[in-house]
């Protein structure tokens, strides 16, 4: 067995993909165990962890090969799971090739069924083209604002922040807000709470109100995923961007965050949601700018559908708010805001009463 069967199953452990690729994987002639493990997953309605994969197929395998396949990754990148499905494709043509020569048919026939197979490409779903003038033109009605920005439902948002300026804060005054709108929030901490950390947090503050939350020491886009697919949520926030865990290992950790932020949006698409993350920054400026995000500018410009920046003086409760992107709105000048970080609420201040805040 071969490790290009691990890579495989685990790209196929997500739901969408094994959508997408069963009509492809159902017409390969695949040998046993890879044949029963298909079948047994192909059953299944939902994205699978590692766990649950190896649940399912742990009586349908022997012992050898349930060990084997314990060493499946958790995932891996559209990359590394396209070019695993490629692979056994082509060796599923030379079987197909070697069995076409050993039949008895004429020459004329064999060379004419080889060439077929040779030139057969692989599908990967079905087309969505279709004319222009077919197209759906819909309303897109703002769910949820992130101060003067409506944001809805496929977008992304990120919020961006200096250390120690309220990253975190700004974003639980959100999912109050969020709740306050009726929506069904999911917030998720990496590496910043603990579930009695957090309760402790928003109990200090006043009437807060009750929300689904998940805290996480690592976070991948899988996980975040389930998360999703369980609560079935209109909003979600990530907190935050910067130590997520990525499917694409790099050495450099630009390429990471890009993947990152490139699955968060496909993630916001995908099951119909709001993101709102969050991204720390490397440069301590009042007034965030584009150049500001560093390793992370391309992934999240590219990417996000919002970018806003948060500065300020550490000690101040008072925080300058640029836009660094914005997809659908036109962008505004910088505004302020007073936050009140005790209570994690906010409100807009003029620039002409408080000139202070900009030294």
């Amino acid at each position: 067995m071969e490790n290009m069967y691990l890579n495989l199953f685990a790209f196929l452990l997500d739901i969408q993909r094994r959508q997408q690729l069963g009509k492809t994987i159902d017409d390969i002639y695949l040998e046993y165990p890879y044949d029963i493990l298909w079948h047994e997953i192909s059953k299944e309605k939902v994205t699978l962890t590692k766990e649950d994969f190896l649940a399912i197929v742990k009586d349908k395998l022997t012992v050898d090969d349930y060990l084997f396949f314990k060493a499946i990754p958790s995932e891996v990148s559209n990359v590394i799971g396209y070019r695993a499905l490629e692979s056994i494709v082509s060796n599923n043509k030379l079987y197909q090739i070697s069995k076409i020569i050993q039949s008895e048919e004429d020459i004329t026939k064999k060379l004419e069924k080889i060439s077929t197979t040779s030139s057969s490409a692989v599908r990967y779903g079905d087309s969505k083209s279709k004319l222009f003038s077919d197209f759906e033109l819909k309303e897109i009605p703002d769910l949820f604002f992130l101060f003067h920005y409506g944001v809805t439902k496929e977008e992304l948002a990120v919020i961006c922040a200096f250390t120690g300026r309220g990253k975190t804060s700004i974003m639980l005054s959100f999912v109050r807000e969020a709740c306050a709108s009726n929506l069904k929030t999911l917030y998720i901490s990496i590496k910043d709470f603990s579930e009695t950390m957090l309760k402790k947090r928003l109990m200090s503050t006043n009437d807060f109100p009750d929300f689904y939350a998940c805290c996480y020491s690592d976070l991948s886009i899988s996980q975040l995923e389930v998360e999703i697919d369980k609560v079935k949520p209109d909003i979600v926030f990530v907190d935050y961007l910067g130590v997520m865990s990525s499917s694409t290992k790099s050495d450099q950790r630009r390429y990471e965050l890009e993947q990152i932020t490139s699955d968060l949006k496909r993630l916001a698409q995908d099951k119909n949601v709001i993101m709102v993350t969050a991204h720390q920054l490397n440069k301590d400026n009042p007034f965030p700018k584009a150049d500001d995000l560093l390793e992370a500018k391309a992934g999240i410009v590219s990417h996000a559908d919002l970018v806003l920046g948060l500065g300020g003086e550490i000690q101040s409760e008072y925080r300058n708010v640029t836009t660094i992107k914005a997809r659908r709105h036109p962008a505004l000048t910088e505004f302020l805001i007073n936050f009140n970080f005790a209570d994690l609420t906010y409100d807009y201040e003029n620039y002409e009463e408080e000139k202070d805040v900009r030294r």
